[in-house]
């Protein structure tokens, strides 16, 4: 699944995903950066190289636009 997610960020896809883990969801902006919000918060930008955020790429759990909202 990592390997889906990673191909549609590759190719300049918006993308929702999390790292279920540490309860965080993400938004790749296919400008480039990403967005990240914790459950219940609202929504932040990140830097590659955050661990969350390379946990939640290598999780490789995609969600939903609905979901990532509803986050």
């Amino acid at each position: 699944m990592a390997k889906n997610l990673l191909e549609k960020i590759a190719n300049n896809q918006e993308v929702y995903f999390e790292n279920s883990f540490e309860e965080f969801a993400f938004r790749s902006i296919p400008q480039g950066g990403y967005e990240s919000k914790r459950k219940g918060g609202q929504p932040y930008e990140v830097k590659i190289g955050l661990r969350p955020l390379t946990e939640a790429f290598l999780e490789g759990k995609i969600l939903s636009e609905e979901e990532y909202e509803n986050y």
